[in-house]
């Protein structure tokens, strides 16, 4: 027998065949469901029955109650009261009936089952069921319903743990319950907006091989989760759609906050000095608070970086080191650049938000990070503090820090 779907089911559809088969031509339907009052014996039949997928219900003429069954959404059971007890399917034909019902029954915990579509035979897979396949089969996905007996009453998707840093999808399974209220998806790991295009990404970069070609034809969206759109910006030769910090280094470079060299690259993987970090961050994104300072500490003097590094100091972004020097030729971790971006946005340090695993608790920079967490500047699965920034991550953090910032406003508004 076909399943059906719990979604689309309605009690009374079966109605018009259980009065033909009680032969009744005037009476009504009406579940317990539906009863303006109910006993203690009618309220624990219904519980029983209802365990096992099927509805009591009565039928009444006059308002008496000449007759009683249970629907159980594939097949009905009428006569328990006056007539001959029969169960019929959805079709009309005779069904497991009591047997079936006792089966049941007898079954101590009722559990949904998940049966993948590419296990439904092939007469019963729709072209929904084939082009949800052939959309998640790409990206290491499987799509499935689950049914209680034969109904069904859930859909969802499992995924296959997939990718590096600093593309990877976690395994996770996600499920419409369509029984709830709700119509949403509830994943066991809260799945990212651009999640689907991450996995893309990691699976074309599996094993270290750069797709560029094939990101290019398919125009894949990077890790930021955003396109750039509008008008058009300049492109650099080493900046590589599907690239960490594509879309990140496109958007912020349409926007003017950060450029390229002379000679027309970016040079995304170049590790960053701490001064160039914060010229990049204060004449980008804060250039509103540039008054022009200089000498604000011992190595820092009348240099090209003094204003935006004596501006990051005056607002607290910024401490030095504890001989007092900045040591802005310095290459910077990334926990000094990370740290940096979060204390520009002025918010409070205070967040519930779990550690990347690779980031120690209960030192200086464990509430930087778990306010990046927070504020999705942070998207990786591991963060690698002691390594050195580059100017992809200047750019990827900036990016989402901006974009962090935005929303903040937006909810703002709207409160």
């Amino acid at each position: 027998m076909k399943q059906v779907s719990v979604k689309t089911f309605s009690l009374h559809d079966f109605d018009a065949q259980i009065l033909k088969t009680l032969a009744f031509d005037t009476a009504s339907v009406t579940y317990y469901t539906e009863l303006a009052s109910i006993t203690q014996e009618q309220l624990t039949e219904r519980r029983e029955y209802e365990h096992i997928g099927c509805h009591p219900f009565l039928v009444l003429k006059n308002g008496k109650t000449e007759e009683k069954g249970y629907n159980c959404k594939t097949f009905f059971c009428t006569g328990y009261q006056k007539g001959t007890k029969q169960c019929l399917s959805n079709t009309g034909e005779p069904y497991g009936g009591i047997v079936e019902m006792s089966r049941r029954q007898s079954i101590p915990f009722i559990e949904d089952v998940r049966k993948d579509f590419a296990d439904f035979p092939l007469g019963d897979q729709t072209e929904e069921m084939h082009r949800r396949i052939d959309q998640l089969h790409s990206i290491r996905c499987r799509p499935f319903y689950m049914h209680m007996f034969d109904v069904l009453v859930a859909e969802g998707y499992q995924c296959d743990e997939a990718g590096e840093y600093p593309y990877f999808s976690p395994a996770n399974l996600c499920l419409d319950n369509w029984r709830d209220a709700e119509d949403v998806f509830s994943c066991r790991i809260q799945e990212r907006l651009d999640e689907f295009d991450i996995r893309r990404l990691a699976l074309l970069y599996r094993g270290g091989v750069a797709a560029s070609s094939a990101l290019s034809a398919s125009s894949a969206a990077s890790s930021e989760a955003s396109t750039v759109t509008g008008s058009t910006v300049a492109s650099f030769p080493d900046v590589i759609a599907g690239h960490y910090g594509y879309t990140a280094i496109m958007e912020l470079t349409k926007r003017g906050v950060i450029h390229g060299y002379s000679d027309g690259a970016f040079r995304p993987q170049n590790t960053v000095n701490r001064a160039e970090f914060v010229h990049m961050l204060l004449s980008g994104l804060h250039a509103e608070d540039l008054r022009g300072e200089i000498q604000c500490f011992p190595d820092v003097h009348q240099e090209w970086y003094a204003p935006p590094v004596c501006a990051a100091h005056r607002l607290g972004w910024i401490q030095g080191y504890r001989d007092g020097k900045f040591r802005p030729e310095q290459m910077l971790r990334r926990d000094e650049g990370l740290k940096i971006v979060v204390a520009s946005l002025g918010l409070p340090l205070t967040s519930p938000a779990p550690l990347p695993p690779d980031v120690a608790d209960g030192t200086w920079f464990t509430p930087y990070a778990r306010k990046a967490m927070e504020l999705r500047i942070i998207l990786e699965p591991t963060f690698r503090p002691m390594q050195l920034a580059t100017r992809a991550d200047a750019a990827v953090w900036m990016y989402r820090a901006l974009r962090a910032k935005m929303q903040l406003e937006s909810e703002a508004v709207v409160q």
